[in-house]
């Protein structure tokens, strides 16, 4: 709210007070907005729903004016319905937040794709199978448009595969998910959890179409990738002298990928020296992403003299922008930054040791009040 300096009358203060009082705060929203996500993640979908609800009431009242903040608040109502089985209302839900995102911004743009790829997840829950594969071939199409071949690209493209198959038609479900697979395997390398995890579909498709000699062959495959994962195996990108930003933006697919296994695996796996090393040296000539160094990040590294934290932190915010295509990571990316820095902690401080800050991060995150801190650091950090 803005702090006012001048008083006209005072007819005018106390109508400035009285909109004042009836216009919720932002950390109302914000509060909001952080429960229903937690009651989500704890599965309790109904009071999420019920704590949605009001969020998007809350957001009329704060912001008359339908904006892209609200249509996003509309998709999460929309998650949290499906989840909660009121598969019909979560369809409706999402087809309001089309419409109104097409009318007000765009029926072309990765929003309104990942939007479409939505609806089409509900429309297959609810059985609906031909509007499902209409809205997922309308979602491919329009992400198909954007030329970016990204982990949602596959999300997309594995969708449409699997309500194909659902429809009966398995020969196309094996054209999308080998487009799919062909983009996991490019971005984090078969042997990630990812590629792995999605071959048992494929499996499934060759067999729906008959092709049991592919299908036992995927299945073979399934096998020696599985075992070679649990050696440690890693594809690891060939060493690359960066040396020009042009270098660099030709290897982001490869820095992902490095970015994901750091930051899901403990300091003493294998390849973890080298795969920081590939993050730090493409980050320091990257033009693609910009890295801002709070004083959190600044005060680890200077007090505990561990660069690991600071490499997690840069795989954190790389992966973030090179997933969302921006350069730096804004006020809620750089929340979800820490949070991906907080549970990379959580699982290597055994080997590292406890770090104070991190600790009371911790006991703040809790109390649901370490998203204030982190914003307020933020913009102190952009001062």
């Amino acid at each position: 709210m803005k702090q006012l300096f001048i008083l006209i009358s005072l007819f005018l203060l106390t109508n400035m007070y009285v909109v004042a009082q009836e216009q919720p705060q932002q950390t109302d929203v914000d509060r909001l907005r952080s429960l229903a996500a937690k009651l989500a993640d704890q599965k309790q979908y109904n009071e999420a729903v019920t704590l949605q609800k009001r969020l998007l009431e809350t957001l009329r009242q704060t912001k008359p004016d339908i904006d892209s903040a609200y249509i996003d608040q509309m998709v999460y109502l929309g998650r949290y319905l499906s989840r909660n089985n009121q598969v019909d209302e979560a369809v409706d839900t999402l087809k309001s937040a089309l419409k109104l995102y097409a009318a007000k911004y765009s029926d072309a743009d990765y929003n309104y794709a990942i939007y479409l790829d939505n609806l089409s997840l509900y429309l297959e829950s609810a059985r609906r199978l031909d509007e499902a594969e209409a809205t997922s071939r309308r979602a491919f199409e329009v992400y198909n448009n954007l030329r970016r071949q990204d982990f949602d690209f596959s999300v997309i493209a594995i969708r449409l595969a699997e309500i194909c198959n659902e429809n009966g038609k398995p020969q196309e479900s094996l054209t999308y998910e080998l487009l799919g697979l062909s983009v996991l395997k490019e971005l984090y390398g078969e042997h990630s959890d990812n590629y792995i995890d999605e071959l048992p579909y494929l499996e499934k498709y060759y067999t729906a179409a008959g092709n049991q000699e592919k299908a036992e062959r995927t299945k073979k495959r399934i096998e020696q990738l599985t075992k070679e994962r649990e050696e440690g195996y890693f594809d690891m990108p060939k060493p690359v002298e960066f040396t020009t930003a042009e270098i660099c933006h030709e290897h982001n697919n490869d820095v992902l990928r490095c970015c994901v296994y750091f930051l899901t695996h403990r300091l003493n796996a294998p390849h973890m020296n080298d795969v920081a090393q590939y993050i730090f040296k493409w980050s320091v000539s990257s033009a693609d992403v910009s890295i801002d160094v709070g004083e959190t990040i600044g005060e680890v590294t200077a007090k505990q003299g561990n660069m690991n934290y600071m490499i997690a932190y840069m795989a954190a915010t790389s992966y973030f922008c090179l997933r969302n295509q921006v350069k730096s990571v804004d006020e809620d990316a750089y929340l979800k930054v820490f949070d991906a820095l907080l549970e990379f902690y959580e699982q290597n401080k055994e080997l590292s040791g406890e770090v104070d800050v991190f600790e009371n991060f911790l006991k703040l995150k809790e109390k649901n009040k370490l998203a204030d801190k982190l914003r307020a650091e933020y913009r102190k950090m952009k001062q």
